[in-house]
């Protein structure tokens, strides 16, 4: 067996990444990689994984070329999932791919961020191998709702897209009733349905809401429902990370254990809510509020993200301290991530201002980031003047 030393040998280059090659198998034998060291001026075709870390315990390994890897369990799920039966997947995977334990290479990939994800021709936004829930035999552990099935997610993939076309095919109550394991596609065929333009009384899940039957379609409908609340609490949607690797590739991809949908569907929702928020006025009103809390959930999240790519698609000034409003509450392993993980997003420094570059070679060095003071006695011009702040006093909730 070979050594981490040698597996993560790089050249100096600093346009230089390694792409992780996820050998094709069955679902029940062990996972295979390697690595490949890549420059990212020659246009490599890859994906990139968006994911959480998660607890660092349970652990599991993986062997890439000849050397063990020890992975943590979320991780170790999104792999089994994005494993080809028959194809290597090209990924790019920052646990794996980058030295985590060489900090000068972490403060030079971190760097590379923006190219890495704008690069990419699609990002898999990994939310988990399912819902998690506590474990009745353990009240510490958790176990993942409907997550039961060994299925990668170009099967589940196929599995998704005719249980969607089965539920158009009647708007009748049966229809949507579903079958045995499908609680998650239910809770994803709610956004596909949210998403079709056309009048809320027309919806399936609106007759369901409004029926007052207590068939098994509307409580089928129900628990799809909270489940859908579920999946939009997950600590994925929380994670500074994501916010850029939503935004800076072409296309994204939601997955949740096998099953996987475009992000596109997901802000399909406004657009649709927009073109009916007149005409469907007495029917938003009279929704209950067990539905109206999950559709402010969904919105909460997907808004967020949506209103940012919408600032930067049309060309606005992002400044740190914009971004970091924008982004306040968003979590990080490490807290300097905070606001290493919007750098990529920045298009804006302030005259007078230094542009900030990741840094990891001390773990309790400050970071100097700019805060805005609203303070016109002192700069006569309102929130003009930046003033450096060092982290501690930012992540232990200093006020913006």
């Amino acid at each position: 067996m070979g050594s981490q030393q040698s597996l993560y040998a790089l050249s100096n280059s600093r346009h230089e990444i390694r792409l992780l090659h996820i050998q094709p198998g069955p679902w029940s034998f062990p996972i295979l990689c390697s690595l490949q060291t890549v420059s990212l001026d020659t246009s490599p075709t890859y994906q990139a994984l968006s994911y959480t870390w998660g607890d660092p315990t349970p652990t599991r390994f993986i062997l890439v070329e000849d050397v063990v890897l020890e992975v943590r369990i979320n991780l170790y799920h999104a792999l089994r999932r994005l494993r080809c039966t028959n194809n290597p997947r090209v990924i790019w995977i920052d646990a794996i791919c980058i030295n985590q334990s060489d900090m000068d290479e972490r403060t030079q990939q971190v760097m590379l961020m923006k190219s890495v994800y704008s690069n990419c021709r699609e990002v898999m936004m990994w939310l988990g191998d399912g819902v998690p829930i506590l474990d009745q035999s353990n009240t510490k552990a958790y176990v993942y709702e409907n997550a039961n099935d060994n299925l990668t997610i170009e099967e589940g993939r196929y599995k998704l897209v005719e249980y969607y076309a089965s539920q158009l095919s009647s708007f009748s109550y049966p229809a949507l009733a579903g079958r045995k394991g499908y609680e998650i596609h239910d809770a994803f065929i709610i956004i596909l349905l949210l998403g079709r333009d056309i009048h809320l009384q027309e919806q399936p899940y609106f007759q369901l809401e409004n029926s007052g039957l207590t068939s098994l379609a509307a409580l089928r409908f129900r628990n799809a429902l909270k489940l859908l609340g579920k999946i939009m609490a997950l600590p994925y949607w929380s994670r500074i990370w994501i916010v850029q690797e939503n935004i800076l590739p072409p296309v994204a991809t939601v997955i949740l254990g096998s099953i996987s949908i475009s992000w596109s569907a997901f802000p399909a929702v406004f657009g649709s809510v927009d073109a009916h928020v007149n005409c469907c006025r007495r029917e938003m009103s009279i929704l209950s509020d067990e539905t109206n809390e999950v559709f402010k959930l969904f919105i909460y999240v997907v808004q967020g993200i949506n209103k940012l790519r919408s600032h930067r698609e049309q060309g606005e000034k992002l400044d740190l301290y914009t971004l970091l409003q924008l982004c306040w509450g968003r979590q990080a392993t490490d807290p300097r991530d905070r606001v290493y993980g919007l750098l990529s997003l920045v298009n804006y420094w302030p005259t007078g201002t230094t542009e900030i570059l990741p840094d990891y070679s001390e773990k309790n060095t400050p970071i100097k980031m700019f805060c805005r003071r609203d303070d016109a006695s002192d700069s006569g011009n309102a929130g003009a003047e930046y003033s450096y702040v060092r982290s501690n006093a930012l992540f232990s909730g200093y006020s913006l």
